[in-house]
């Protein structure tokens, strides 16, 4: 029922429009789309533009998730605005297209203008497809930095066992015991994870033994004492310490824990999914039975590094569902999970990305079916078939760095603000990955240019006069 709403919501205005044509214009064979855009249009799409943007500065100066969602009516702005754009876009061009590839080039440019409706069309769908990768990329990159910078500022380990998996804890808790027992191994730190419900939202929450984890890695303590976790406490991961003393709830599958907050951190032990709250391992072992662990901080005597790196590795490489990292591998792999989902991601986006370079081969194909009198005008005065290809390509081309130019730009303004809103202790700050969206701009117009390069070869080989004798 949805996608039946949909797809008549997306054929009602061409309706409109195709009802809306004279009779003996829609006896042409080609359309002729206005060149002129609605003031009244641009002006609405203006004042969109002018809301989203206000909403998102909003959201940030007062920190509320409620004001971003004014940020999506950028969509229905760009819509409105297309056309302007592209006209604009098509004169700002017109200089620089003409030095780097001549008349061919002016050419480009004019003819974006000459069906602006159309142009924006094709230009909405790479704006959004690019923005998706750039909101993603931002997002990914933002909370990849907040993950290593935890690992980074608060490992002090020099070895660290890792799960199989970054999802589930796997390593047996035994292991810890028998990494403790050999000669060099000065400390080890076991931290189980498990997952309880707190103010009604799941979240990872961490066993922790209070006195030997603050040596092995520095959650750095920003109010109260870890150490009362042994009397049953919870240590909160965030930036106010005034929740200390506050009781807390977390409900496990059957048991609840309802104990004081003992202990504001700044930072967390890392990974994907990582605790954001920590309890003593004795009292989470109570509540619901012996976990396995999921990550082992190790400590080594000084001196010994070598000689234990290989008898803790020896010892691991025997116990199944555990792996072995030294402190630096640690640091360099901390994103992994991340990583991972990200390439998903990219995957679901490449093929959306995909489908949109579909849709932009088949308006363009139309497009220079509707033109096909002007082109063959092109090719009787001296146009080459190589030159009319390479100005369908570069009318492409011009559009798609537009399109994939505004994508960027408005996905990492929204970005940046539902992160800032609404990214909380697990993403402090944002990161923008700018020559990864370098690249992206890059990979959009070669991909809007390939996508266009059947169109341009199809109509070079229409001879002449055929071209010459379509009306236009």
């Amino acid at each position: 029922m949805t996608f039946k709403l949909l797809g008549c919501l997306s054929a009602w205005i061409p309706a409109r429009r195709a009802a809306a044509t004279p009779p003996i214009e829609a006896l042409r064979e080609s359309a002729a789309e206005p060149r002129g855009v609605s003031p009244a249009r641009t002006a609405s799409g203006l004042v969109l533009a002018a809301v989203a943007i206000a909403g998102g500065a909003v959201a940030v100066v007062r920190s509320n998730a409620t004001w971003v969602m004014l940020v999506a009516v950028i969509v229905p702005a760009l819509v409105l605005c297309g056309p302007a754009i592209v006209t604009a876009a098509s004169r700002g061009s017109a200089r620089v297209a003409r030095r780097v590839a001549g008349v061919g080039g002016s050419i480009a440019a004019g003819n974006l203008a000459a069906s602006p409706r159309r142009s924006a069309s094709t230009a909405l769908a790479l704006m959004l497809g690019t923005a998706m990768v750039t909101m993603f990329a931002v997002f990914a990159s933002s909370l990849t930095s907040a993950v290593g910078t935890d690992v980074r500022d608060g490992l002090q380990a020099d070895l660290v066992v890792t799960s199989a998996t970054a999802d589930f804890p796997t390593i047996d808790p035994t292991l810890a015991g028998r990494i403790t027992e050999l000669p060099d191994v000065d400390a080890v730190a076991a931290l189980s994870v498990t997952e309880g419900i707190v103010a009604g939202k799941a979240e990872a929450v961490g066993g922790i033994d209070p006195t030997t984890l603050p040596t092995m890695f520095d959650l750095d303590p920003i109010a109260g004492d870890l150490a009362d976790l042994s009397a049953g406490g919870v240590a909160v991961v965030g930036d106010d310490p005034t929740l200390l003393g506050d009781t807390l709830a977390i409900e496990f599958e059957r048991s609840t824990l309802e104990a004081p907050i003992v202990a504001v951190v700044a930072r967390s032990t890392g990974g994907f999914e990582a605790p954001l709250y920590f309890v003593d391992r004795q009292t989470l072992d109570t509540l619901v039975g012996r976990l396995l662990d999921a990550r082992l901080f190790v400590g080594l005597a000084d001196g010994a590094v070598a000689d234990a790196d290989e008898d803790v590795r020896a010892l691991v490489r025997a116990t199944p569902g555990a792996f072995f990292e030294t402190r630096a591998e640690h640091v360099a792999n901390s994103g992994s999970g991340i990583a991972a989902f990200r390439n998903f991601i990219d995957g679901m986006l490449l093929l959306a990305g995909f489908i949109a370079l579909l849709g932009v081969a088949n308006t363009t194909a139309l497009a220079i079916d509707e033109r096909s009198g002007g082109l063959g005008l092109l090719r009787a005065v001296g146009a080459t078939r190589r030159e009319l290809r390479r100005i369908v390509r570069l009318e492409v081309a011009l559009l798609s760095f537009v399109a994939a130019s505004i994508g960027i730009a408005v996905a990492v303004g929204l970005g940046w603000a539902l992160i800032d809103v609404a990214g909380g202790t697990e993403i402090p700050s944002v990161v923008v990955p700018w020559p990864r969206l370098a690249a992206t701009l890059v990979v959009a117009v070669a991909a809007g240019v390939a996508a266009a390069a059947w169109p341009a070869f199809r109509v070079s080989r229409v001879p002449v006069l055929e071209l010459a004798g379509r009306n236009h």
